[in-house]
């Protein structure tokens, strides 16, 4: 319907779909619907936004786990995607003590705060997260089979749509200072890494709340005993420690790293991510008169 420019009809055949899929508790079909609805609101009515929002809100006050916590992650990123569109307006505007029941109203610092809390509150009822059948979500959330090879709860898909976000916004609402990483010790390998305290290093800082939210993630697989799982997540912690950290030797630290995890595994799945990642950074790293040696060893 949409496609032949009756996003009328679309919008009332959404509707229904929406009332009809709640009725028979099915998740999927009703987050799908309800999308639908407030994407024809936005498009036919004229300044929608507002009751798009409470739209939301209603919904999340009248849902239960998991299908809230979903939907506070949409809320959050459609939050974020307003506030990057209408940037330049919403950081002329003056904070406030408290933040306003319209959203259209709000601050810089409101956006931030709000945006932050919607992310947070869509990983609460972490128990249910981790029972929800991934298979009532897989088409809203859009991710493909092999994502349940190492993306195996709901959970895992929802902390990974918050470190997305953390990885590519810069918000600081509580202007937090800053944390340079420079510590080794968040290099460690999987169990010494979830038992490292954080909070000692300026907790609430956007980059501790990424290694925090991989701490979260990573004693979750190793709880489940899902060895691919801690693999991947530890290797997206390498990563994002390379390109994000403050250490004076960043390749260095990341091949050793990796050297050493590879010594610490056993399964040969878990190995050839590893010989993956290693192969990776030798041939981006070859070069003929600093590292000879790189090239022949990205191809063994």
């Amino acid at each position: 319907l949409e496609l032949q420019g009756k996003s009328v009809s679309a919008l009332e055949k959404a509707e229904k779909i929406k009332r009809k899929a709640d009725r028979k508790e099915n998740p999927q079909q009703f987050l799908k619907a309800f999308l639908y609805v407030a994407k024809y609101k936005l498009i036919l009515k004229k300044d929608s936004e507002e009751e798009v929002y409470q739209d939301f809100l209603a919904e999340i006050e009248d849902q239960n786990a998991p299908t809230r916590q979903v939907l506070y992650s949409f809320l959050a990123e459609s939050l974020n995607d307003y506030y990057k569109e209408n940037r330049y307006r919403i950081n002329q505007r003056t904070n406030t003590d408290s933040i306003a029941r319209d959203f259209l109203t709000w601050s810089k610092n409101d956006f931030q705060s709000k945006i932050m809390s919607y992310y947070l509150k869509s990983l609460s009822s972490e128990q249910k997260l981790i029972e929800a059948p991934l298979k009532d979500f897989t088409e809203i959330l859009k991710y493909g089979e092999n994502y349940n090879n190492y993306r195996s709860t709901l959970y895992d898909v929802l902390a990974n749509r918050y470190l997305t976000f953390l990885k590519h916004h810069s918000y600081n609402p509580e202007n937090k200072k800053s944390h340079y990483l420079i510590e080794t010790e968040f290099y460690g390998l999987p169990k010494d890494f979830i038992s490292i305290d954080l909070s000692a290093y300026e907790d609430g800082s956007q980059k501790m709340e990424i290694l925090k939210t991989y701490q979260d993630l990573t004693r979750l697989h190793l709880q489940q005993k899902n060895a691919l799982s801690v693999v991947i997540t530890t290797l997206e912690r390498f990563k994002y420690l390379k390109e994000n950290g403050s250490y004076s030797t960043p390749k260095e630290n990341y091949k050793e790293a990796l050297l050493k995890y590879l010594n610490a595994v056993n399964t040969p799945k878990e190995k050839a991510w590893i010989h993956y990642k290693l192969a990776e950074f030798y041939y981006q790293n070859a070069n003929k008169k600093t590292t000879p040696d790189y090239l022949n060893k990205s191809l063994s």
